[in-house]
């Protein structure tokens, strides 16, 4: 079959919609929404099923109730099949039969409701990227997203989408998709005003041109009969790893910690600098010393579990690391106490992802803590950016509790996660992202701070990435960097006192990652939307943050009892 050579200008109807389409939606964000997702918004207009996942996306935060969430499907799939079949119809080339509008909207649908089912699993693990600030996630959703799009786009072309096996074209059409939807999103976050709305336009222009090429290449290949179903069969191989590769995420998260903590190592001498050292979610610790930092330095662990009766700390397993923030902020109080009181010298903190939260807390709600330095690594950038209610209850994001708590109860099936979407470290986070947004990247009065940030974490970071206190960058993963030599020695270093090198990444590095991501991540719900909230303003500064964090947290009893005396 021949089709004539496609060009953009005998298709202005297909231009002027897409390239509509995406200004009106930059326009309209940019003005109405508190902290815009601006970077993903001229996917709207973007071929299928990148447009569905935009869509879904805006769902899957946006919707407050059963309800809601069932009207908001219901109105994504009307809206979302009938522009895609416009798209479909204005793309067709000239010279081969125009199906009709009807046909094509009711396969359209149909698709839709296919593609939207294997796609929202993917989406509510962005969701939950944004929840717990974990770049695992994030690391296993987008690629997986990716190989799915390359399965679907001649869904919402042809019937034989199933049966046949799509052209190789359309795969090439949508890498290319990703990658300039991916570099113009961070564009559109680094820009502002008219110069954002001509960046949308572009965007908008790119997406008319690739649903040209997508229609032409899928409605002007041969015509074969045999039975190849393709697209079918890569998608149930891929959605048969999404148990799988939600597992991985956790096992490598945790993994060094794990590791470290079965380790048997000869304990410091008692005379060195106390160092504190906190592990992060999932952990264990079977209450063997351990001594990372070498000579010149008495090391001890935080005990997610607490003290003993003889004032040292417990051994503890993950289900330990799942407790409230407030009462791991209680027991690192009195940890580190015991500590000063043990040595006669201020203590030093390290702290590593859910354990960077757990000191950073620490610090900012017990002035005049004995504290010699707190180094945090892999800390959560800027957890709290979505929410889902507590169980029996509705709430924004309720369909997304649903999912997380299925999935969850699938893994503690298959493995020893023991985690829930109720867990009360896990609602400590939910409930109060006024207190936590910004936390981590917040400097306290009184106390030096340095922040050892993995580049690949920036994933997982709004655009633009504020910190006010010391960050060095490393070209690292989440997780484990206490177990990294490099990282390790940077710490070593900033305890004594000495000056801490750059580290092999940079910050620069991390806000154009941040940017170009910022289209793939989920909106932030606005914290003056949730009730649970209280109400805070939409953007909060460090003030609000450390204000907000002291009111939930509080003072150490001593510091209460003084208060009240007085």
């Amino acid at each position: 079959m021949s089709c004539e050579r496609p060009y953009l200008r005998t298709h202005r109807l297909l231009v002027a919609t897409a390239v509509g389409a995406a200004v009106i939606e930059t326009a309209v964000v940019s003005v109405l929404v508190p902290d815009p997702p601006v970077a993903m918004t001229a996917q709207v207009s973007a071929p299928e099923p990148f447009g569905l996942f935009h869509d879904l996306r805006w769902l899957l935060v946006f919707h407050r109730s059963w309800l809601g969430f069932t009207l908001g499907v219901l109105a994504l799939i009307a809206f979302r099949s009938t522009l895609s079949t416009w798209f479909v119809v204005a793309a067709w080339p000239a010279d081969v039969p125009r199906p009709g509008w009807v046909a094509t909207q009711v396969r359209v649908v149909l698709v839709t409701v296919v593609a939207g089912a294997v796609l929202t699993p993917w989406a509510v693990l962005l969701f939950a990227a944004s929840g717990v600030s974990l770049s695992w996630f994030f690391y296993i959703a987008v690629p997986i997203t990716l190989a799915l799009a390359m399965l679907l786009p001649a869904a919402v072309v042809t019937d034989a989408w199933w049966r046949r096996r799509p052209p190789p074209r359309t795969a090439g059409w949508i890498a290319l998709t990703f990658v300039v939807l991916t570099a113009g999103g961070g564009c559109l976050a680094a820009t502002s005003g008219a110069l954002r709305l001509l960046v949308a336009a572009a965007l908008g222009l790119f997406n008319a041109w690739a649903w040209l090429g997508i229609v032409h290449s899928v409605a002007c290949r041969e015509r074969t009969t045999r039975f190849v179903p393709f697209a079918p069969a890569g998608i149930v191989i891929l959605l048969g790893i999404v148990v799988g590769g939600t597992a991985l995420g956790f096992w490598l998260g945790t993994r060094s910690a794990r590791e470290a903590a079965r380790a048997h190592v000869r304990p410091p001498p008692p005379g060195g600098r106390p160092v504190l050292v906190v592990a992060g979610f999932d952990s264990r610790w079977d209450g063997t010393p351990s001594g990372r930092f070498g000579p010149g330095f008495r090391e001890e662990r935080f005990s997610y579990r607490g003290l003993g009766p003889t004032g040292r700390p417990l051994p503890y397993t993950p289900v330990d690391t799942h407790r409230s923030l407030p009462d791991l902020v209680r027991d690192m109080r009195r940890q580190v106490e015991a500590i000063h009181r043990a040595t006669g010298r201020d203590v030093a903190v390290a702290a590593e992802s859910e354990g960077s939260l757990v000191a950073k807390a620490y610090v900012a709600t017990t002035p005049h803590a004995p504290l010699d330095g707190v180094v945090l690594l892999s800390p959560l950038l800027a957890p709290a950016r979505v929410y889902y209610p507590a169980s029996g209850h509705e709430g924004w994001g309720v369909f997304n509790r649903w999912v997380l708590h299925n999935v969850t109860a699938l893994l503690g099936h298959i493995s020893n996660l023991e985690v829930t979407t109720d867990a009360p470290f896990l609602r400590s986070v939910v409930d109060h992202a006024p207190a936590l947004r910004r936390l981590t990247r917040c400097p306290v009065p009184g106390v030096r701070e340095l922040l050892l940030a993995p580049v690949a974490d920036s994933v997982v970071a709004p655009w633009p990435i504020e910190a006010e206190v010391p960050v060095r960058v490393l070209d690292s993963f989440h997780g484990g960097l206490l177990g990294e030599g490099s990282a390790r020695g940077m710490v070593r270093r900033y305890l004594l006192g000495r000056p801490v090198t750059p580290g092999r990444g940079s910050w620069a590095a991390m806000r154009i990652v941040a940017a170009a991501a910022a289209a793939w991540q989920v909106p932030v719900l606005p914290l003056d939307t949730n009730p649970t909230w209280g109400g805070h303003r939409a953007s909060p500064t460090c003030a609000s943050t450390l204000r907000a964090v002291r009111a939930w947290i509080g003072p150490p009893a001593a510091a209460r009892t003084t208060t009240g005396r007085h």
